[in-house]
């Protein structure tokens, strides 16, 4: 049955194909025979592993974890500033410990000083309008609300005045900052 098969197969291609197709049968015969032929190569021998021997015993074995972390002194202060103004000196070492009401820093007076200047200027400018005021009031020349504001503008500069004076007081030279409990 299968010779049939191949037979009517065979019919069907010319003569051309036909050759084609035994030219690629008898070379897959040859190469089959061929290869059947050959003596099988000879195998490597595998060389014996290398053995070697501990004898063990029992003894103590310390463990040891390192692990990050911070140490932190108990009695601990931090320096936070409750003033503005450029330092001009600092008068302890970081990290020393600081006796109570030692100079820690002391501070440029400038700014103070330019504040009390300031202070000053505007309460001679509330004064005059004060006394301006005072005058056009005797005469009803002016509303009661704007003179009760000049007053009150007047006593607030004056106040600030004082404020600003007891803060370059304080201060006469270089402000300077103390150590507290």
């Amino acid at each position: 049955m299968l010779a049939t098969a191949i037979f009517i197969r065979i019919q069907a291609l010319d003569l051309r194909q036909l050759k084609l197709v035994l030219a690629r049968a008898l070379t897959v015969l040859a190469i089959g025979s061929v290869s059947a032929c050959s003596p099988a190569p000879p195998k490597a021998a595998v060389p014996l592993p290398t053995v070697s021997v501990v004898t063990l015993k029992a003894q103590s074995v310390p463990i040891t974890t390192e692990l990050p972390g911070r140490v932190v002194s108990y009695p601990v202060s931090d320096v936070r500033p409750q003033v503005n103004g450029v330092i001009l000196k600092r008068q302890f070492i970081e990290g020393s410990e600081a006796a109570l009401g030692q100079q820690l820093y002391q501070i440029d007076p400038a700014p103070c000083q330019a504040s009390y200047d300031s202070a000053v200027a505007a309460a001679a400018s509330a004064k005059a309008l004060a006394d301006r005021y005072r005058t056009l009031n005797a005469a009803n020349a002016v509303s009661r609300q704007d003179y009760d504001n000049a007053i009150a503008a007047d006593r607030q500069a004056r106040a600030a005045v004082e404020t600003e004076g007891l803060n370059v007081a304080a201060g006469i030279g270089a402000i300077s900052l103390y150590s507290a409990q």
